[in-house]
Formats: structure tokens, sequence, C-alpha cells
């Protein structure tokens, strides 16, 4: 499953604080990678679908849907404050 650094979890609370309570960061497959990199959306969310996978580290919540959690298994969420990248782990 995916990791997440103390960096990110700070980018995901910074982007959470006007958000109810229970809300995280939802990771969607947007294009899959068929021979290239797989492309990837970012959306700020209330709750998490049913069937997401749920990462928490330091109170920050990730939601990963079902189709893009494969993809994840051995990389980590970062981030400079600025962006999120997907690195191995």
């Amino acid at each position: 499953m995916l990791a997440m650094t103390a960096a990110a979890a700070d980018a995901i609370q910074d982007l959470l604080v006007d958000q109810p309570e229970g809300a995280g960061l939802r990771v969607s497959l947007e294009k899959p990678g068929n021979g290239t990199e797989p492309e990837f959306a970012l959306c700020v969310v209330e709750a998490p679908h049913a069937a997401d996978d749920v990462v928490e580290v330091h109170g920050a919540r990730l939601f990963i849907e079902p189709a893009a959690s494969g993809y994840f298994a051995d990389k980590v969420l970062d981030s400079d404050g600025d962006t999120f990248t997907f690195g191995p782990a």
C-alpha cells in the first residue's frame, strides 16, 4: 500500500483546513498506463468511497480508489509544499 512522508501529511492537512472532519485527499486513476506512465488525479473529498483504501499518517487522510491502488504497492507520496510526487518506497 502507498506510504506517505511527514511532508506529504503536512501538505494534505494544509489542504483540509476548511474541510469537515473525516475529509481527505483522494487519488484516482485518470488514464491507465498501457505501456506508458499512468495518470492520476488528486482531489479533496469529504469522505472515502466505500471501496477506497485509506492511508492515515499524522492525522492526514489519503483515499486511494481501487483502480489506482495496484500502482502504489511499493510507492511513497511526498510533497515539497507545492506539489505531490509518487516515488519508490
